[in-house]
Order: C-alpha cells, then sequence, then structure tokens
C-alpha cells in the first residue's frame, strides 16, 4: 500500500533476504555482505512464463497488522493487514498458485483443475543458476548465495484418500524448469506441492541490526 515499489502487492521481510510478490513473478533480494560495505543486495527474479499477468490476493487474514512510520505523515502506513497465505488464482489457465509458510520453510502450491493442463507450468530464475541434487532438490546459486527448492510431491484426492502422484522437476536449462508427472487422473484436481527452504524473520533487515530491549504488552 504504497510502502515499496508500487508493481508489488506482498512482501515477506526476512533477516537475510527479502520477498516481493508482483504480477509477473517473485522477487528473492539476497543479502550480500561484499556489496556497498555490506548493505548491498543481489537480486533473483522467479518469473513465470507465458502466464496470465494478475496481481495476487491476500487469502487467509492473519492477527498481524503492520505499520510504517517513515517520511512525512501523510506518507504512513498504519494497521495494514497480513495474510498467512497468498494466490494467483488461474495463472496458467485452470492453474492456481498460491504461496503460505512458516519461518523457515516457503510453501507454493500449484492446484490444476480437471482438464488443465500442467505442463503449461514453467517458471524460470534470473540472476541465478539452478541444479538437481541427488535429492532431487532444486539448488539455486548466485554469487550472493542461495536457496533450495525441496523435490517436490504430488497427489489428488479421491474418494476422501489423499493418492500420491510421481512428479520430479523438469530442468529446461540452467535456469528454466518445470515439472515432470507420472499418471494421474486428469478428471480430478491434481496437486503439486514444492517448498522453498529459507528463513524469512520478522526482526531485522538487510543491514546490521541490534536489539537492546524488547517490551511487551498485553
Amino acid at each position: 500500500q504504497g510502502q515499496v515499489d508500487e508493481r508489488v502487492a506482498f512482501t515477506v521481510q526476512g533477516s537475510d533476504k527479502t520477498l516481493y510478490f508482483a504480477a509477473d513473478g517473485v522477487t528473492f533480494a539476497l543479502a550480500d555482505p561484499t556489496l556497498d560495505e555490506g548493505g548491498g543486495r543481489w537480486i533473483v527474479k522467479l518469473d513465470f512464463l507465458d502466464a496470465n499477468a494478475a496481481l495476487p490476493i491476500g487469502q487467509e487474514r492473519s492477527e498481524t497488522v503492520v505499520s510504517y512510520f517513515t517520511g512525512p505523515r501523510e506518507e504512513w502506513h498504519a494497521g495494514l493487514p497480513t495474510y498467512a497465505r497468498i494466490a494467483y488464482p488461474d495463472l496458467w489457465d485452470g492453474i492456481t498458485l498460491t504461496y503460505s509458510g512458516t519461518v523457515n520453510r516457503l510453501k507454493h502450491e500449484f492446484v490444476v483443475q480437471p482438464g488443465a493442463d500442467p505442463a503449461r507450468i514453467r517458471l524460470a530464475y534470473r540472476g541465478a543458476t539452478i541444479r538437481l541434487n541427488e535429492a532431487g532438490q532444486l539448488e539455486v546459486s548466485t554469487p550472493a548465495g542461495g536457496f533450495t527448492d525441496d523435490a517436490p510431491l504430488a497427489y489428488q484426492e479421491v474418494n476422501g484418500r489423499r493418492v500420491p502422484v510421481a512428479v520430479r522437476y523438469a530442468l529446461a536449462d540452467d535456469a528454466t524448469y518445470g515439472f515432470r508427472l507420472g499418471d494421474y487422473d486428469p478428471g480430478l484436481p491434481l496437486v503439486i506441492d514444492p517448498v522453498v527452504l529459507i528463513h524469512c524473520g520478522y526482526i531485522g533487515g538487510v543491514n546490521d541490526d541490534r536489539g537492546n530491549d524488547i517490551a511487551v504488552d498485553a
């Protein structure tokens, strides 16, 4: 709501990474101590390829509110809502992407509706290179460090029972990837469920910080 670039719909501030969710993808700003005397950042962009551009929407509003008091009073933002989940509806036709997570796991989930083609899911990291390790994880590397996308899972709900579907990452080159799936029922929804293993705390920024005291009220 004005506190970051207008193209950004949601942001997550971490101790050494900040994430920005926009219509065309997700930006990872990684703290790089080698740049600008320790205050620089290395930017990685996850692009949604051949997708329908649409801003994500907030889901599962949390109890937390956030206030930004910077600059003149007319630029302050108080009591902004936060959400436990955000969604990109119909990012590809019939395919919705959601993001949620905990303090150290950013979960993203592709929900493929009956009749939709999961082969349309194509993503590309810019400013980084990717490789698969022996565990089937996607390692994302930059000169400022990196992070790992855990091996994906996929499943369908069949008569109230979760039925696993074979899935793995399919790399087109050292930046672009999608998913390769085993047999599944195209008449039922399909969920593809990878996890990004990163830490996103709430206290601190990309530069040095020191906490001298924390007071907690009722």
